[in-house]
C-alpha cells in the first residue's frame, strides 16, 4: 500500500490513483444511467402488457357476450325451423285433405 501522505489535503496514494477512479467512477455512473434507463423501459412495458391484458379481457368478456348472444339468436333460429316445418307439414295435410273432399264432392 501506498503511504498516507497528503497532498492538499488527500492521501497521496488517492491522488495517484485518482485518474483510475475517475475513469471506474464514470463507469459506475455509465451503468448506472444504463440501469436507470432499463428500469424505466422494464416499467414502461409492464404497464403496456398490464393495459393490454386488461384490454384482451375486455376482449374476451364481449366475446363471450357475443357469443351467448349469437347461441340464443341460433336457438331461435332452429325453433322458427321447426315452426316452419310444422307449418308445411300442417299446409301439405290440408292439401291433402282438401283434394279428397274436392274428391268427395264431384262423387
Amino acid at each position: 500500500m501506498y503511504s498516507p501522505i497528503k497532498i492538499l489535503g488527500k492521501p497521496k496514494y488517492l491522488a495517484e490513483r485518482a485518474p483510475d477512479l475517475k475513469e471506474f467512477n464514470d463507469e459506475v455512473l455509465s451503468l448506472r444511467k444504463s440501469l436507470d434507463s432499463s428500469i424505466k423501459l422494464q416499467e414502461e412495458t409492464t404497464k403496456k402488457y398490464t393495459e393490454a391484458k386488461e384490454d384482451l379481457l375486455k376482449c374476451k368478456r364481449l366475446l363471450v357476450a357475443k357469443l351467448k348472444e349469437l347461441k340464443k339468436k341460433q336457438q331461435d333460429v332452429d325453433q322458427l325451423k321447426k315452426l316452419l316445418d310444422q307449418l308445411e307439414d300442417s299446409n301439405k295435410k290440408l292439401r291433402n285433405d282438401n283434394v279428397e273432399l274436392t274428391r268427395l264432392s264431384n262423387l
